[in-house]
């Protein structure tokens, strides 16, 4: 256990990864050093919601220099791919969302996370049975289907661990909500979501495949189990990645963010998610009219 819990703590510590996904490509270009620390935005926050101020100027002019110069996420992947426009206008220009300004929803994820990390951190390195008997299941019962995706015998390694590693020339960022290591020593990975209740639209798998890529190449002869679980819709999802699709993994993982990277024009899409959009009131999807003036109409 202590070996598992040492390996999902230090990724950042290990530089041999990029060698390692180079060798993948069957090159073995030497590891460039480490990139220095990002810059701050020169951005000013939202002011409660109502109105966006202008930055002072663009930080980054493509995706390309944004994830060379910080790092890519699949916060930063899964926006690109929902909204182009939105990618632009909150990571390349620079327009944030302050915390207040949060819905409803998010706050009550937010809160669930806070429980879960204050219970899963008091009992790491011990099993996930001792977990199930702790009075906040009581409490929060939807703890208890977080939990049981594992066996009780599973060991806790870590809550919102902070995920960080090389890959060629690209740093990758990600908080991993649950790491445990099962009775084999397999490591698994647990993301749970809150307000997922419609089958049509599950969780995007690429977030947890992103988390997988070093425990495949550090261990590359082991698995590593993966599990969504989506509390509000008591379903869960799971699947395992291992050495039979590393190299599918870590492709697919390459390809979604060299899809962004290529991006010149970022179009608009307009969807019902336009009327949480923080950047609602600068976009305008078409006809001349703003996508929030557009949902003000609908709902008058």
């Amino acid at each position: 256990m202590d070996f598992g819990l040492t390996l999902l703590a230090g990724y950042w510590i290990f530089r041999g990864l990029e060698a390692l996904i180079a060798n993948i490509d069957g090159k073995s270009t030497p590891a460039p050093p480490p990139s220095p620390a990002p810059k701050p935005l020169p951005v000013e926050p939202t002011t409660g919601g109502t109105r966006i101020r202008e930055p002072t100027g663009a930080r980054f002019a493509d995706a390309k220099s944004l994830f060379g110069g910080e790092y890519v996420s699949f916060t930063r992947l899964d926006t690109f791919e929902k909204c182009k426009h939105k990618f632009k206008l909150t990571y390349l220009q620079g327009y944030r969302q302050e915390d207040r300004d949060q819905s409803k929803q998010a706050r009550s994820g937010n809160s669930f996370h806070e429980i879960s990390e204050d219970l899963f951190g008091r009992y790491r390195g011990q099993s996930v049975g001792r977990a199930l008997e702790d009075a906040t299941i009581a409490k929060e019962p939807r703890l208890r289907q977080v939990l049981e995706v594992v066996p009780e015998d599973a060991t806790i390694l870590a809550a919102e661990l902070e995920l960080r590693f090389r890959a060629r020339d690209r740093e990758f960022l990600g908080y991993v909500d649950l790491a445990v290591e099962l009775p084999d020593s397999t490591v698994a990975l647990v993301d749970f979501k809150t307000g997922y209740r419609n089958p049509m639209y599950p969780p995007d798998p690429l977030q947890l495949n992103i988390y997988s890529i070093p425990e495949l190449l550090l261990r590359p002869e082991r698995s590593v189990r993966l599990a969504f679980v989506l509390v509000d819709a008591g379903r869960t999802e799971m699947w395992t990645n291992g050495p039979e699709n590393r190299d599918d993994v870590i492709r697919s993982v390459r390809e979604r963010g060299v899809e962004a990277e290529r991006e010149t024009v970022f179009p608009r899409y307009r969807s019902g998610l336009c009327q949480y959009c923080h950047v609602k009131d600068l976009c305008d999807a078409g006809e001349g009219d703003s996508v929030y003036r557009d949902f003000a109409r609908r709902r008058r």
